[in-house]
């Protein structure tokens, strides 16, 4: 999924994007790292059109998400954080 459609999907939301990251909106007290986020943008795509990759069983990303300050990245739905998707 191009990185364009997965920002659009998180700004539809409410997320602020900006570099790769995404600070989580104030309301979203759900969102907690950046495995939510893939869950949002997959939720919203429709995880029937997200192609099927096997997973290598190692964490994307490495790293803490900060939490959220006033308001806080597919063939397979993990993309997102190959790409530099993280979380603020």
């Amino acid at each position: 999924m191009p990185q364009e459609r997965q920002r659009t999907i998180l700004s539809s939301l409410g997320f602020e994007v900006e570099d790769g990251s995404a600070r989580v909106p104030s309301w979203r007290r759900d969102v907690e790292g950046s495995a939510d986020l893939v869950e949002e943008i997959a939720r919203i795509e429709g995880y029937d059109r997200l192609a099927a990759t096997p997973s290598t069983g190692q964490p994307a990303s490495p790293g803490q998400p900060q939490p959220a300050r006033s308001s806080s990245s597919a063939g397979s739905a993990a993309r997102p954080l190959r790409a530099g998707w993280t979380k603020r």
